[in-house]
């Protein structure tokens, strides 16, 4: 059977819900440059996004992703994407309905750029099926543990 995806504006208790069961990978990269809350993270996140989505299947909220403008000038974002296993589980079906939100994003930035932890390997095989450039890993950080820049422009 099918799993409904639905990608709609963040809800109150979207965060929490999130947080309280956010994939290993996801907590592994968001301790390794410094938020070891996950609900601290998810925050901060969605504070500095000029917009932002929740991605849910069945109803059940899988992810909470948005960008955050690093350059109005120069016209660049850094998209960002926190989630549970429900991500990988569903994995065609979030690609293709997260596309339409990748371009939103490139309207409004035509450069997109942020930082992936080599370990966290099905967020790697997403971007890529995205269509995101990604570099050799290099030490990013406070504890210069190795993460793949990726890029996307318009």
């Amino acid at each position: 059977m099918a799993v409904e995806v639905l990608v709609r504006p963040v809800e109150e208790g979207d965060i929490e819900y999130i947080a309280a069961n956010m994939r290993a990978a996801d907590l592994d990269e968001i301790a390794a440059v410094g938020h070891p809350d996950p609900v601290e993270a998810l925050t901060q996140s969605l504070r500095a996004s000029t917009v932002s989505w929740t991605g849910c299947a069945d109803g059940e909220p899988g992810c909470i992703f948005g960008v955050v403008p690093i350059s109005m000038i120069s016209g660049i974002g850094s998209p960002w994407l926190l989630g549970t296993e429900i991500i990988p589980q569903n994995a065609g079906a979030f690609i293709r309905h997260s596309r339409p939100y990748i371009h939103t994003m490139l309207r409004e930035y035509p450069q997109l750029f942020n930082f992936v932890d080599v370990r966290n390997r099905k967020a790697i095989a997403w971007l890529k099926r995205s269509g995101f450039k990604l570099h050799p890993a290099a030490p990013y950080g406070p504890f210069n543990l190795p993460f793949h820049l990726f890029e996307m422009r318009a």
